[in-house]
């Protein structure tokens, strides 16, 4: 069992891949994202995760945008995998989760072509013996553990190695303005996952990269490929670069690696 993919998230694309947000080019970034992935991980890596907010107006334009910007060829159910053909990848398989900003019905129709479930997207996919849950917090700010979602992790939870994918965050990351957002009943979250064979959580939304060893699971987040946030108690929008985050496993051991990728 080994193993290496790549977990990006956050990444705000809007109505043309040249539009600005807040003075940055989302588009820009997230095809410097890909050709980066495709010059120098795409032999060493599997699959690609995108951990959510695809969108930043989650309409069907800004999705056939992301679709034009990836050369996607849609999966069938979601969480997929699609396959990325732009910027040399030649059909990388992708899985995407939702975020807060995206709309499942347009998430669904855009990404998937079989796809008729058209509320929360709490789903998995395995891969080498590995089950990945992807939970789904909701589309709203601040993340809320709902009943369908606790008992979809309950239900696919079991003695199979796992990794957890959400959007929203898990833990507490340091920055005030963020932490307020994150979701209740986390207590409850932490017990379903006490005995079972949990190999590490990634999450995306706070546009900020962490790594945090809670109950002996590893827990981390990855920088936004659009704006980053900086990690204070108030709201600050940082110029740093796009982060890719590489994880491997190998004989049921996780550990992964920050890249930061230069927008120049």
């Amino acid at each position: 069992m080994s193993f290496s993919f790549v977990h990006i998230s956050d990444h705000h694309l809007l109505h043309s891949a040249d539009e600005l947000l807040l003075g940055f080019s989302p588009g820009h970034a997230f095809r410097k994202v890909l050709r980066f992935i495709s010059e120098h991980l795409a032999r060493e890596i599997d699959f690609i995760v995108s951990g959510g907010d695809l969108v930043e107006i989650p309409d069907l334009v800004s999705y056939e945008t992301a679709k034009r910007l990836m050369d996607l060829r849609p999966g069938s159910l979601a969480p997929g995998p699609g396959f990325v053909r732009a910027e040399g990848l030649n059909g990388l398989p992708i899985y995407f989760l939702p975020g807060n900003h995206d709309d499942r019905k347009n998430f669904y129709r855009s990404l998937y072509v079989e796809q008729t479930m058209l509320g929360l997207m709490n789903a998995y996919f395995e891969h080498d013996g590995i089950r990945f849950l992807c939970l789904d917090l909701g589309t709203e700010i601040k993340g809320v553990l709902s009943e369908e979602t606790f008992g979809f992790l309950k239900a696919c939870l079991t003695d199979q190695p796992a990794i957890i994918l959400s959007h929203q965050p898990v833990v507490r990351i340091g920055a005030k303005w963020l932490d307020k957002y994150l979701a209740k009943r986390l207590g409850r979250f932490w017990k379903i996952l006490a005995q079972k064979k949990v190999l590490g959580i990634l999450s995306g939304h706070v546009h900020i990269s962490y790594d945090q060893v809670v109950n002996g699971i590893q827990v981390m987040g990855t920088r936004s490929t659009a704006f980053p946030f900086a990690p204070l108690g108030e709201k600050v929008i940082c110029l740093w670069p796009p982060h890719i985050r590489v994880i491997h496993i190998k004989k049921g051991v996780l550990s992964s690696r920050l890249i930061e990728v230069p927008l120049d």
